[in-house]
């Protein structure tokens, strides 16, 4: 069986520096198991994302590379996602219920 990637990343790439830079409005909204909620904007949520983006990149992830998030329904299973796709993995999602 083979895969097709479709694209490279850029177009989300370029959506969230538009959205980044022009509406620094909130992004996301959370709220964690001890029921403090917060908030990130998308500015933030760029500035996250690279930062893990450039974690797997140092860890030898490619583009083209399949990783599996394994994580709750949470922000960071969200940021862990974005930052997969910014450098071209394909991500899949293992959830814990």
């Amino acid at each position: 069986m083979t895969f097709r990637i479709l694209g490279t990343g850029d177009q989300q790439r370029k959506c969230q520096i538009y959205w980044g830079f022009r509406i620094p409005e909130v992004a996301i909204l959370h709220e964690d198991s001890t029921g403090k909620k917060g908030k990130i904007t998308y500015r933030e949520l760029k500035n996250i994302t690279n930062k893990l983006a450039n974690y797997f990149t140092s860890r030898g992830l490619k583009k083209g590379d399949y990783i599996a998030i394994c994580l709750s329904q949470r922000t960071e299973a969200i940021i862990s996602h974005i930052a997969a796709w910014k450098i071209g993995c394909v991500s899949a999602p293992v959830t814990i219920l």
